[in-house]
């Protein structure tokens, strides 16, 4: 299996009240960066990162060329939608219905990665 894309797309999630954390708090807004790895057989893996905009999808996209991610993956069928219904509820709101209208809670694929090491072309790889 190999990479074929990754994507990145900011999203903000409203706060009612302050979110704090370790290192202070978020007023007002939540920002991440939703990353999806496409692979050449179909399968979208999803992940996140810390803040958002522009800067941190072209760092993501930039990726592209360089990026070989070497770990365990495990695919298991059914769940897609349910994951997905999750995910909507964390960063579109707890009424959003995702994906819209029926679905069947055991359908599609969710493929797990458990990276260990990542590598590539880039000069930031080890003797890159």
């Amino acid at each position: 299996m190999k990479i074929v894309d990754i994507r990145a797309t900011t999203v903000t999630v409203p706060l009612e009240a302050p979110l704090r954390h370790a290192s202070g708090a978020h007023w007002g807004r939540f920002v991440r960066t939703i990353v999806e790895v496409e692979a050449d057989n179909g399968l979208v893996g999803l992940g996140e990162l810390g803040g958002g905009g522009e800067s941190a999808e072209a760092a993501v996209t930039g990726l592209r060329e360089y990026l070989v991610v070497h770990g365990h993956a495990r695919v298991e069928e059914g769940g897609a939608a349910d994951l997905l219904q999750r995910l909507a509820h964390t960063y579109m709101g707890p009424d959003v219905e995702f994906p819209p209208g029926e679905h069947d809670p055991a359908a599609g694929y969710v493929l797990r990665i458990v990276p260990q090491r990542a590598g590539g072309a880039g000069p930031w790889a080890a003797g890159g």
